[in-house]
């Protein structure tokens, strides 16, 4: 198990609250599946994945690279409210005002996905990637990530604004990625969210 994972008390810098990432570019998602598998292979962490509005893209991402059977154990596709409680332990108390799409329903989604695959690393998506609000009223654009390790459970909020589905998911899946980087201890993933919620506000 690697020491580099941020404790849980250590915040990144410039990603306090909210972050708005509209107009934001990021490095393609295969380079940073590349990035995300080959870190992980050299700290020997297992990564895991819980998706809702991804559907299960982050695990297909991680699953490309060269030793990716070595890091991934597996992953989660939980689309409904239901299938969070059913499949990752997701408390129904939290599906408050603001339904799935809520921090704290992100992290439960990493820590159910950690504690049922074994792995040292589970990454969670929940958002609003379609073409209108959720029954809950969450804009469009609106993205929470997970992360769980056994050092402790984290949150980014993503504000990405009114784009194009294709568009809006493939953001979500790069900002999961980049959010795993940076919590696990790559430097130059901490910048690029550092630098990228700075030019947002």
């Amino acid at each position: 198990m690697t020491q580099s994972i941020l404790p849980a008390d250590q915040a990144l810098p410039g990603l306090g609250g909210a972050t708005r990432f509209e107009g934001a570019h990021f490095d393609d998602a295969d380079a940073l599946a590349e990035r995300l598998v080959g870190f992980a292979l050299e700290k020997r962490i297992r990564l895991a994945t819980a998706e809702s509005c991804t559907a299960g893209l982050i695990a297909h991402m991680l699953s490309r690279p060269a030793g990716s059977a070595s890091v991934l154990v597996g992953g989660f596709v939980t689309y409904t409210k239901d299938a969070k409680t059913r499949l990752l332990g997701v408390s129904p108390d939290l599906f408050g005002a603001a339904g799935a799409i809520d921090p704290d329903v992100a992290k439960a989604m990493a820590r159910g996905a950690l504690e049922r695959s074994g792995a040292d690393c589970a990454i969670a998506v929940t958002g609003v990637t379609g073409s209108e609000p959720d029954e809950d009223g969450n804009p469009i654009g609106r993205v929470f990530t997970g992360l769980a390790t056994p050092q402790g459970t984290y949150a980014l909020h993503c504000e990405f604004g009114a784009l194009a589905a294709k568009a809006l998911t493939h953001l979500a899946v790069q900002a999961a990625l980049l959010f795993a980087l940076a919590r696990l201890g790559e430097r130059r993933a901490r910048d690029t969210l550092a630098h990228a919620a700075q030019a947002g506000r």
